[in-house]
């Protein structure tokens, strides 16, 4: 109800976000990994990466935040059950890339951020 009292809600937003939702919600269920250190809620000049993964139909997602004092505009990470390579393809811009295994076991995947608390959802398939 508090939705439909604002004359001025964006339901075109509202109706992306619940839709990203559904597809994200899935994969909640399954492996989580923990990318990047703990931190307390405190520390905000950092970054926070976890993705979760279905090892049956072998994808996830995978999500990425860039904290709002975060002075570094990359992240560098690795998928440890992507050993042999994935696809990944950025939500926001249907954009995807490929990333071998001797990349991910070597160098990793390296996510570049425009803005200072920005939030990057990528959508994982491995069986390439």
């Amino acid at each position: 109800s508090q939705y439909a009292e604002d004359p001025g809600q964006d339901w075109d937003m509202l109706r992306r976000g619940l839709y990203e939702w559904k597809q994200v919600a899935p994969y909640l269920l399954r492996d989580m990994y923990v990318h990047t250190p703990w931190h307390s809620a405190e520390e905000t000049d950092g970054f926070t990466a976890y993705s979760f993964f279905d090892p049956e139909k072998r994808e996830g997602v995978l999500l990425a935040f860039r904290q709002e004092n975060c002075e570094a505009d990359e992240l560098t990470l690795t998928l440890p059950y992507a050993e042999a390579g994935a696809v990944l393809t950025d939500a926001d811009t249907n954009c995807s890339f490929t990333v071998s295994g001797s990349e991910m076991k070597t160098s990793g995947i390296k996510l570049s951020f425009e803005h200072k608390r920005e939030v990057r959802l990528f959508w994982i398939k491995t069986d390439l």
